[in-house]
C-alpha cells in the first residue's frame, strides 16, 4: 500500500513539474496574443496580462495591409519546398546508405564538407546566380535550390542505414520490383518519421526566411510574412501591435504542423540519433 502511495505522489509530481515547464513555455505565446489585442501606446506602459479591445482595429489594418496576401505568398514558397526538400534529401539519403557505387565515399566526404560551411558564406555566388537565370524578383531561388539540402541527405542517410531492412529489398528485386517503385512504396514508409521531421524543419526555415526574401524579391507585392512584417507601418510610425498579431497568425501554421506531426517529429528526430 505505502508502495503504491509513493508511485502515485511520484506520478503527481512528475506531472506537475511536465506542467510547469508546459506553462513556462508557453507563457511566452500567450503574451504575444494579449500584446496583439492592445492599443500601441499601452504597449510601453505595462506587461498586460489580459486581452484589450483592440484586437479588430489592428486585424483591420492587417488586412489593409496586404498581411493576408504575404500570407499567401509564404505558402507558395514553404509548400514545394518542403516537398522537394524531402523527396530530394529521400532519394539521396537511401542512395548514399543501401547502394554501392563508384564515387559514395566522395559524395559522403562532400556532404560532411558542405554541412562544416555557415551558409552564409555563400550569399553573394548565391545572388549573383540567381541574377544569370533571371530569377531575381521571383520565388524560384527559394524553391529549386531546397532540393540541394545536404543537412537532409545527410540525416535520412544515417536513418536508412539501419530503418531499412536489405532483406525486404531483396525480395522486392526478386519479385521484379522496379527501384524507383520500390523507393516509393517500400523504402518510403520505413523513412516517414525522419521525413517527416525534416519536412518540419524545413518548412520552419523556410516559413521564417527574413534574409533571402530581403535581397531577392522586389516587388511589394511579392513579399513574405517575415519581409511584410517588417515594412509595415509608415515613416513616422511603427504599428507594434499590428505587428505582433501578424506573428501571432504567423505562428499558427506551424503550431498546427507540430502538433499533427509531432509523434513522428519525435520518432524522426530520436530515430536519426540512436540509428547512426
Amino acid at each position: 500500500m505505502a508502495k503504491g502511495r509513493r508511485q502515485l505522489v511520484d506520478k503527481l509530481v512528475g506531472y506537475g513539474v511536465l506542467t510547469l515547464f508546459a506553462v513556462s513555455t508557453l507563457f511566452p505565446f500567450y503574451i504575444m496574443t494579449v500584446m496583439g489585442t492592445h492599443v500601441n501606446a499601452q504597449l510601453f506602459l505595462k506587461l498586460h496580462l489580459w486581452f484589450g479591445q483592440q484586437f479588430l482595429p489592428n486585424l483591420n489594418m492587417l488586412i489593409e495591409s496586404g498581411y493576408f496576401r504575404y500570407f499567401a505568398n509564404s505558402l507558395t514558397i514553404a509548400v514545394p519546398a518542403t516537398i522537394l526538400t524531402c523527396l530530394s534529401s529521400a532519394m539521396g539519403g537511401y542512395a548514399l546508405a543501401k547502394f554501392d557505387f563508384r564515387g559514395r565515399k566522395f559524395l559522403m566526404n562532400f556532404v560532411f564538407f558542405t554541412l562544416m560551411l555557415p551558409g552564409s558564406l555563400g550569399t553573394v555566388a548565391w545572388v549573383w546566380q540567381m541574377k544569370q537565370f533571371n530569377w531575381i524578383n521571383t520565388y524560384w531561388p527559394f524553391i529549386i535550390p531546397a532540393m540541394g539540402n545536404t543537412y537532409g541527405v545527410f540525416w535520412l542517410s544515417q536513418f536508412a542505414k539501419s530503418a531499412v531492412p536489405k532483406e525486404i529489398m531483396e525480395s522486392a528485386r526478386v519479385d521484379g520490383c522496379g527501384e524507383l517503385r520500390m523507393f516509393f512504396q517500400i523504402v518510403m514508409p520505413f523513412l516517414m518519421p525522419a521525413v517527416i521531421a525534416l519536412g518540419l524543419l524545413a518548412f520552419v526555415g523556410t516559413w521564417n526566411n527574413y534574409f533571402g526574401p530581403m535581397l531577392i524579391l522586389k516587388d511589394r507585392s511579392l513579399y513574405t510574412v517575415p519581409i511584410g512584417l517588417a515594412t509595415m507601418g509608415s515613416l513616422f510610425r511603427v504599428e507594434y501591435s499590428t505587428r505582433i498579431l501578424g506573428m501571432t497568425i504567423a505562428t499558427l501554421p506551424l503550431l498546427v504542423l507540430f502538433a499533427a506531426t509531432s509523434k513522428h517529429f519525435i520518432m524522426g528526430i530520436t530515430g536519426g540519433a540512436l540509428k547512426g
